[in-house]
């Protein structure tokens, strides 16, 4: 087993960190933004079973806010802005999601890495893929690796392990360089 983020030292110290740049296949990445495997994790257990039209609808009335230049909406008062922006079962997927510690403000980002990483069928009902279910039953498992490394997290750290103490203004240049250059960030 790959020892993830936890095992970036060990390996290091090893002599087993090829420099990231020089072993990373990034064509995998699919966003800048990581949610993070805890909140990655919850955010798949919540949606398992839910319509898929609901998420999506909750996605894009969310989406539809934000672009809304007009639209100034304190994001750390769920229960106000769900209940004075949202409608429909998007509105009532918001509350179960922001009741069970989701912020649905923040949707969009695990959604895209549950997407890019096989993590969930969106059919008419979201339905975890058993790699959705290993993330969830095995949080340091073979699918939890994978996805550290798909979205950059071991390169990033093996990047900084590097150069040594960096600030992430630092880090914010050469990273915006790399996901350009893989061609498949995708920013929101």
């Amino acid at each position: 087993m790959r020892p993830g983020i936890d095992g970036l030292r060990t390996w290091a110290d090893a002599g087993q960190v090829v420099p990231w740049h020089e072993r990373h296949n990034a064509a995998k990445c699919s966003m800048v933004h990581y949610p993070g495997q805890t909140a990655l994790r919850g955010d798949l257990q919540l949606w398992d079973g839910e319509p898929s039209e609901h998420l999506n609808d909750l996605r894009r009335q969310i989406d539809g806010i934000v672009k809304a230049s007009s639209s100034t909406v304190d994001w750390r008062d769920p229960n106000t802005w769900i209940a004075e922006r949202l409608n429909g079962p998007a509105q009532g997927l918001a509350q179960r999601l922001w009741s069970a510690g989701a912020h649905p403000r923040y949707i969009s980002q695990p959604w895209r890495v549950a997407q890019a990483q096989g993590l969930l069928d969106d059919g008419p009902t979201i339905v975890l893929t058993g790699d959705g279910r290993q993330l969830i039953e095995q949080p340091a498992g073979d699918v939890a690796a994978r996805v550290d490394e798909d979205e950059g997290v071991l390169p990033t750290l093996g990047w900084i392990d590097e150069r040594g103490p960096i600030s992430t203004t630092d880090l914010l240049e050469p990273w915006a360089s790399w996901l350009e250059e893989v061609g498949r960030s995708r920013n929101g």
